[in-house]
């Protein structure tokens, strides 16, 4: 990693990466239930 980029910046990216991964999660589980609910 390049030492110019500073580890604010670094903590950001990881923060929003992490929480598209959390959103992307809910989505899909949100999209499971709703398929169940349609099965039944």
């Amino acid at each position: 990693m390049p030492e110019e980029v500073p580890m604010l910046e670094v903590n950001l990216l990881f923060t929003i990466s992490k929480r598209k991964q959390k959103t992307w999660a809910i989505t899909e589980v949100h999209h499971m239930s709703i398929g169940v609910v349609n099965t039944t």
